[in-house]
């Protein structure tokens, strides 16, 4: 074999494991995650927002049974309530309690992407109910 050829030939030889060596910390690095300790440092945003989301909740919670607690001892019919109010303030406390029903279903059932949206669904629902009370009751 003439010179050249052989340093080509022991160039190749030693490029070949090379190739691999950097394969192998290529893949090595690709698996590497997050250390735990830099996860840990979100985690407190996360759970007080979450905390804070499931306090907002349970004060919703606690509006809607007072509603549903009204509307029951109202005999569960909003729409025959209240003999003297209008026909129209019977409608709109029974559209007000349909609407504030269907809200806090999407409250009980949002995620962190939708939590605001159904939080301000419901708040908006729940105003629409008081006035709608304020109207069938003359309260």
């Amino acid at each position: 074999m003439p010179k050249g050829n052989k340093s080509v030939f022991r160039t190749a030889l030693t490029a070949v494991p090379l190739a691999g060596v950097i394969a192998l910390t290529a893949t090595a690095a690709s698996a590497i995650q997050i250390p735990v300790s830099m996860r840990l440092a979100q985690a407190p945003l996360q759970v007080a927002e979450a905390t804070s989301n499931a306090d907002e909740r349970d004060e919703m919670e606690a509006t809607f049974e007072d509603w549903q607690r009204k509307v029951k001892e109202a005999g569960g019919d909003l729409q025959n309530y209240a003999e003297d109010a209008s026909a129209e303030a019977r409608d709109a406390a029974g559209d007000a309690w349909d609407e504030m029903q269907l809200a806090w279903e999407d409250v009980k059932d949002a995620s962190e992407d939708n939590w605001d949206e159904a939080k301000t669904k419901f708040q908006d629902s729940v105003s629409r109910m008081e006035a709608a009370w304020k109207e069938l009751t003359k309260d």
